[in-house]
């Protein structure tokens, strides 16, 4: 045992590799979206079909907005749930 540790002394849960994973695909999601999701009228312009291929499955990238609160809260309530 190092010097400098406690033996009763709590230690922070390791971090989830999988939670950060999935929390930067949907933020990536959510930027392609953003990126070459234009076949619709939202933006009061004329639908632009820029990337036609690309777009059909980028184009449900606005679930990547809740899939990644839905994660960073989870995340949250881990981090709290380790205080005293």
């Amino acid at each position: 045992m190092p010097k400098n540790e406690q033996p009763n002394a709590i230690r922070p849960a390791p971090r989830l590799g999988l939670l950060d994973a999935l929390r930067i695909a949907a933020a990536l999601v959510v930027v392609l979206y953003h990126y070459t999701a234009w076949g619709h009228g939202y933006w009061g312009a004329e639908a632009v079909d820029a990337w036609p291929v690309l777009g059909k499955f980028t184009i449900y990238g606005s679930i990547g907005v809740q899939l990644f609160f839905l994660i960073s809260g989870f995340v949250i309530l881990m981090s709290i749930q380790a205080r005293d």
